[in-house]
């Protein structure tokens, strides 16, 4: 079964990465092909590297590091599936069970009177059983089979939620950082608008300018300090967040400000990435084993339509005291065939077992769709990302010196207030343009790591 699923779906993923000019030439001959994105998913003559373990150090922030440690503890979302396979491991327990030998003991004390004048007749009884059914078509080892493949994509499940908590507390708290320094840039914002504020308001008391310069410089001042306000409200709710991913109460999680450019460091990519890193997938991985899971328990309801054959050892004594009961026996030993007719149940719990079945590599051929997607898309937005990010800087190199020789200008008197604060709107803008590029470059990393799969190596703590 995994054989034949992966040479299908990984063929797949080969042709449609290593051969994209290929796959698309008839139907998109006039579309571009961006040959550098294809090269950093599979590339011909170029080592493949693979991915080093618990990567997130190499952000460089150990703040960061303290807090996934801390939700691999502590978080709601692992405990939650922490127990699922607790669960998944009972039922596997319970369902290895059934084929084994059990028994039964009886022992009673019997207490009997006819009449007045007859007295009462005492009678002490013994009994026991043992039982065992032979797995001669296989129901009760494909139960079996059954069972263990759920507990162990159970424990696949456990690890896309490991997976899934390491994107969402490093996502959130680079989205705290961001808040963080974005208050710095308002706030830096804020503290030229007010120099500006202060001069034309001693022009205007001066009477040297009109009051609309001050008024429009007072304006300013009012807009950077809501937007301060703003980030303050957000960086609160993103904290919150945190608390929650951690498994603390929000409102009692702090964290101190940060800023992103100088805690969180850019993680450089593999050159190029392996297709199979993708088998370690957890949702794979757990698609997969549920299509063994569900293979089984139809195999369990085909067999059950079967005869299936037992064997019963019973012993049974009496007497009339239970101090006598072990000094006679009568063993007995029972074989017998049970042929199941006229049970629609038996033909409706088979037509179940392949709808689940059905639906079960279904299931598996989307996950492996997604996991494809999720690649591709997230090698594209890094790359493109970066491009843009690198052209902003730029931007913003150019819009700090025209700034430098307006404000000069200014001093001068040869432009207006409001040109020069149009400058310093931009340079705001270009600031925060490229502090979002570099928040999304960390998130689309941590993105691209999650849709390969790993590698998380976080225990589970869990009862045996």
């Amino acid at each position: 079964m995994r054989k034949y699923f992966y040479s299908i779906f990984f063929a797949l993923a080969l042709s449609s990465c290593s051969s994209w000019d290929a796959l698309d030439k008839e139907e998109m001959d006039d579309a571009p092909v961006d040959e550098n994105v294809q090269a950093r998913w599979l590339g011909e003559g170029k080592e493949k590297t693979e991915i080093g373990e618990d990567w997130w150090h190499a952000f460089g922030d150990p703040e960061l590091d303290r807090l996934i440690k801390k939700a691999a503890i502590d978080s709601f979302d692992l405990t939650l599936a922490r127990n699922r396979v607790l669960l998944a491991q009972k039922e596997l327990s319970l369902a290895q069970s059934e084929g084994q030998i059990s028994g039964e003991l009886n022992l009673s004390q019997d207490f009997n009177r006819v009449n007045r004048d007859s007295g009462t007749n005492k009678e002490a009884i013994a009994g026991g059983s043992l039982s065992w059914q032979a797995d001669i078509w296989g129901r009760i080892s494909s139960l079996s089979a059954g069972a263990l493949a759920e507990y162990q994509a159970t424990q696949a499940d456990y690890d896309a939620v490991v997976l899934q908590m390491v994107y969402q507390v490093a996502v959130a708290y680079f989205s705290l950082r961001e808040y963080d320094e974005l208050i710095t840039l308002h706030n830096d914002a804020l503290m030229i608008s007010d120099k500006l504020y202060l001069y034309y308001k001693v022009r205007y008391e001066s009477g040297l300018e009109s009051d609309e310069l001050f008024l429009a410089q007072e304006a300013e001042n009012l807009r950077l300090k809501a937007n301060v306000k703003d980030l303050e409200r957000l960086r609160h709710l993103q904290q919150n967040t945190l608390a929650t991913l951690m498994g603390e109460i929000p409102g009692s999680f702090k964290l101190k400000p940060k800023n992103l450019s100088t805690a969180v460091s850019f993680v450089k990519q593999p050159d190029v990435l392996n297709a199979n890193l993708l088998e370690r997938r957890p949702d794979l991985v757990a698609a997969e084993l549920r299509i063994k899971s569900a293979w089984n328990y139809k195999e369990a309801a085909r067999a059950a339509h079967l005869p299936d054959v037992s064997v019963t050892l019973t012993g049974a004594t009496d007497s009339s005291s239970i101090s006598g009961l072990f000094s006679d026996w009568v063993v007995g030993i029972m074989p017998s065939i049970n042929f199941p007719i006229l049970d629609p149940t038996l033909d409706s719990q088979e037509a179940i077992a392949r709808v689940k079945l059905k639906n079960a590599e279904d299931v598996y051929r989307k996950t492996v769709s997604t996991a494809i997607g999720e690649v591709q898309n997230a090698i594209i937005n890094l790359q493109k990302y970066e491009e843009r990010r690198l052209l902003e800087l730029q931007r913003l190199e150019r819009l700090l010196k025209a700034q430098e020789k307006s404000q000069v200008r200014l001093e001068n008197g040869l432009i207006t207030q409001l040109e020069l604060l149009q400058y310093q709107r931009e340079v705001l803008a270009s600031r925060e343009d490229v502090l979002n590029l570099k928040m999304l470059l960390l998130s689309e990393t941590i993105t691209l790591y999650n849709a390969l799969g790993g590698p998380w190596k976080i225990s589970q703590n869990q009862e045996d």
